[in-house]
């Protein structure tokens, strides 16, 4: 059996041999976390697994913006501009209106506080991708044991345990022989989405250096990984025209990466000339992709390390899918 208990103002959790500091002053909430702690630790002694919440220590405990400072120095390290522009961007958000406090003191209240903040001036959606950078920022001092427990795995981020979209097989059939003559590079890019789950940037910014006799290496937002060949995806990339250094070019700057988001805009195009959903977008093909793999018998594990996920977590929302049968076959067969 676990209990709550207040102290000076603070809510308390009591058990499985454990007594932890909830860090807020709402029974509301202290209840909500009671119960996820419940759920935590009994799955684990279920599991058979040890439960040890090491003690933080202090003279590690880094300020908000120190650790931010480092954070980033370690993303400019590993992953791409892009991203860490906007890593910047929300974290900056973030500090500025929480202070520069310890970031062990962040607690489930600080950020209900956050977007309570926010949602005075912004979107939801803007709000949950600050969540998501923020989320991945104190992830990564957890596996540094430098705080005790990442407030977010008790604050699930809206959104992210949603079901997502992908298209049917009856829609990818059409779209693996759909043709765009003004636009040549289009329909194969579309089919490469298919085939590999490629993000855009990936797909854009794909050479024909990066084909290897048996995997392509992808140069990805979380660094680069080697992304292996099937039959399906061999026969297709052999009836590809090499011409210039990337596979896709528009015309004659065959040199030239394409633009992001006029990609985006040419594949809205092809959903709507097709009479698809308007929620589709470029990024429902990489869904697709793990969403079949899903349905045809693979792993979690395995779609985490396909998509390129540093986080396997990330690769939960295609979870609920289940296989329609016991017989392993590759994606779209």
């Amino acid at each position: 059996m676990s209990s709550l208990y207040s102290r000076n103002g603070i809510y308390y959790y009591k058990g499985f041999g454990k007594r932890l500091s909830l860090k807020t002053h709402n029974k509301a909430i202290a209840q909500k976390l009671k119960r996820e702690y419940d759920k935590r630790f009994m799955l684990e002694k279920a599991q058979g697994i040890d439960i040890v919440i090491p003690e933080l220590n202090p003279s590690k405990a880094l300020l908000f913006q120190d650790a931010i400072n480092r954070y980033l120095k370690y993303k400019s390290q590993n992953f791409e501009l892009k991203t860490v522009r906007t890593d910047t961007q929300r974290l900056r958000w973030i500090v500025k209106h929480v202070g520069n406090i310890k970031i062990n003191d962040i607690t489930v209240d600080t950020i209900i506080d956050y977007v309570e903040f926010r949602k005075k001036t912004v979107k939801s959606s803007t709000i949950r991708i600050d969540l998501i950078v923020w989320k991945a920022f104190l992830s990564y001092y957890q596996k540094r044991k430098l705080i005790n427990d990442n407030p977010f795995n008790l604050y699930p981020i809206k959104g992210t345990g949603n079901k997502v979209n992908y298209l049917s097989l009856a829609e990818i059939k059409r779209l693996m022989v759909y043709e765009n003559y003004n636009h040549p590079w289009l329909s194969g890019l579309i089919k490469m989405a298919l085939l590999t789950g490629f993000r855009r940037g990936e797909l854009i910014n794909l050479k024909w250096e990066d084909i290897r006799r048996t995997s392509i290496q992808v140069k990805g937002k979380s660094g680069r990984r080697d992304f292996p060949i099937n039959d399906k995806l061999q026969n297709f990339i052999e009836g590809l025209s090499q011409n210039g250094d990337y596979i896709f070019h528009p015309g004659k700057h065959v040199d030239k990466p394409l633009n992001e988001d006029y990609v985006s805009r040419q594949v809205r195009n092809v959903f709507n000339e097709l009479g698809f959903q308007k929620e589709y977008t470029l990024h429902t093909l990489r869904h697709t992709f793990a969403s079949h793999l899903a349905l045809t018998g693979h792993s979690i594990q395995e779609i985490s390390v396909l998509l390129g996920h540093t986080n396997i977590q990330v690769t939960m929302i295609y979870s609920h899918l289940q296989p329609k049968d016991s017989k392993f076959k590759l994606p779209y067969e």
